[in-house]
């Protein structure tokens, strides 16, 4: 697996099972409409190691999938946190497409202009062969 084919595996788990909110992918022109949540989605390889010394080297690749929740100010949290229940239904603790994921975190960062900015993020790793 690549980094490339890994996020089409996680964009296309997420939107398939999403419709609560806008998904608005890394690098994508996106202009938010008033009064309504979304959500970006990015994924950030952090690490590549080698797992064994044999003739078929094996390397595990992680990172994190990153959940960007954008709430208009002042909304209250209800939403975002539902939002975040459903994410994890989704991806903490699975395995998908060679992906093994872990728990969710998250983050409040607050109020910026009219957003109030929660993050979540799932551990994921994965393992690549080279013969």
């Amino acid at each position: 697996m690549n980094q490339n084919l890994l996020r089409q595996y996680v964009e296309t788990r997420f939107q398939s099972n999403w419709t609560l909110t806008p998904i608005v992918f890394e690098n994508d022109d996106y202009t938010p409409e008033i009064n309504q949540s979304y959500i970006e989605l990015e994924i950030e390889p952090e690490d590549t190691y080698q797992i064994n010394n044999t003739d078929r080297q094996v390397f595990r690749n992680s990172g994190l999938i990153v959940f960007k929740i954008f709430a208009p100010a002042n909304s209250g949290s209800y939403n975002t946190r539902n939002y975040i229940d459903e994410i994890a239904k989704l991806f903490a603790g699975k395995q998908f497409n060679n992906i093994t994921t872990r728990s969710i975190q998250t983050e409040k960062i607050g109020k910026a202009n009219e957003w109030y900015l929660t993050i979540a993020f799932v551990e994921y790793y994965y393992d690549s062969f080279i013969e």
